[in-house]
């Protein structure tokens, strides 16, 4: 799940092996499913490869993420200063990407 917790209404720009643009009022969400391998430590979006992602407020690029950015990154889904689990059950663990004003710095 991406979470909106800006001040703003956001769209993410996805760039890969297909396009894909999502918009997200502030306060909401949307949800982009991954999986684990079998031995549990390998994740992908479901939809689509992706190389890079943008968030853009105002129509205006304000951020750009790339497999390899340093610090808080969407792609590093292993790191919890990233991503934060916010529901752990059995067989199912929901993770949240949190984009706040600073990420819009």
């Amino acid at each position: 799940m991406i979470r909106n917790n800006s001040e703003n209404d956001i769209e993410l720009f996805f760039y890969g092996e297909e396009n894909a643009t999502s918009e997200i009022a502030k306060g909401d969400f949307i949800i982009k499913s991954a999986f684990c391998d079998e031995r549990g430590d390998k994740s992908f979006f479901e939809f689509f490869l992706i190389d890079s992602i943008q968030i853009a407020v105002h129509k205006r690029v304000v951020k750009t993420y790339y497999p390899d950015s340093p610090g808080k990154n969407i792609f590093n889904t292993q790191d919890q200063n990233s991503w934060r689990i916010e529901k752990n059950k059995k067989t199912f663990r929901r993770f949240v990407f949190e984009i706040t004003e600073e990420d819009l710095k």
